[in-house]
């Protein structure tokens, strides 16, 4: 059976991973530009897939225990699925700025899978705060993150320590952040570089529907929330980042629902947690028969999600 392969993270489901992935993506940019083989669609579906090596990256470094946050083999199978599924907006808005926000994202996951009732260290709140200031100097609507620090407080025996760690990573950040703009562009607030400002595609040719997607977002928020919620088991760390990534999705739905982009990636903030938690639905699914039932599900979904 073919999910069989994401059981355990191997060679074989590594390179399983990226073909699937750029079968996707030249399936996503073929229809993209309307039914058309353009000339620099391989390039472009390279470029795109070039992406899954930092994700496969974060999830051997996870499953060698050197990062916190609970990647899995099954993430292996689910990125690609979600990029198949994924709304994209107009096509053109993938570019630097939008990874830099999301690897920032990633390691503020990281921070929430530690074991804070264990033992607390005042540089995580330190570093989150410098995170959260970060990606909010990039787009202000960003500051939203700044409420998830609430589900860790409760957490932390010395709080005011706490709190003072994460302020001063807020001062300390935005003062480096405010002095480097008004060096360089002769402004306070921030101005994307021209690196940073170059898509890594062409807009659509074709007018896609973003009800598809908009169906799979709250029907993983439904899921992973009450179905798999892990009744009578004690909190975790892992618990922590379920809920920081549940969090990043309802921020997701908060921006489109209320316009804060800067530009067309309307959805392009729901795919991480997105991906993040169909993995780990995968994983619950004890049952060979019911993990491939899902996966070829959600493959034909999105097939039809871009034909129609």
């Amino acid at each position: 059976m073919f999910t069989n392969i994401f059981k355990r993270f191997s060679i074989q489901a590594i390179l399983v991973s990226f073909f699937l992935s750029l079968s996707v993506n030249l399936f996503n940019l073929y229809w993209r530009a309307a039914g058309i083989l353009y000339s620099e669609i391989l390039y472009h579906s390279l470029i795109l897939t070039l992406n899954v090596i930092l994700f496969i990256i974060i999830i051997y470094f996870s499953e060698s225990k050197r990062l916190k946050i609970n990647f899995g083999a099954s993430h292996l199978l689910s990125f690609p699925v979600c990029i198949l599924l994924l709304y994209q907006g107009d096509g053109g808005n993938l570019n630097g700025q939008k990874l830099i926000v999301g690897l920032f994202l990633l390691l503020a996951g990281n921070i929430f899978s530690k074991e804070f009732k264990k033992g607390y260290k005042a540089k995580d709140l330190f570093n989150l705060g410098m995170i959260f200031t970060i990606i909010s100097f990039i787009n202000i609507y960003l500051s939203l993150f700044f409420i998830s620090i609430i589900f860790l407080i409760p957490q932390i025996i010395d709080k005011q320590k706490a709190l003072i760690s994460l302020f001063l990573g807020c001062f300390s950040s935005l003062s480096i952040l405010i002095t480097l703009t008004y060096y360089y562009t002769g402004q306070v607030f921030y101005s994307r570089p021209e690196i940073l400002n170059s898509n890594f595609t062409f807009e659509n040719k074709k007018v896609f529907s973003e009800l598809f997607w908009i169906f799979i977002v709250i029907v993983l928020m439904i899921f992973s929330t009450v179905k798999f919620n892990d009744k009578g088991k004690s909190f975790n760390a892992n618990d922590n980042v379920k809920i920081f990534m549940l969090f990043w999705l309802l921020i997701s739905i908060i921006f489109r629902v209320f316009n804060l982009y800067q530009d067309s990636s309307l959805w392009l903030l729901s795919f991480i947690p997105s991906a993040y938690l169909l993995g780990i639905i995968f994983e619950r699914f004890e049952k060979q028969i019911n993990r491939e039932f899902l996966f070829y599900s959600l493959f034909i979904f999105g097939i039809v999600s871009k034909i129609v």
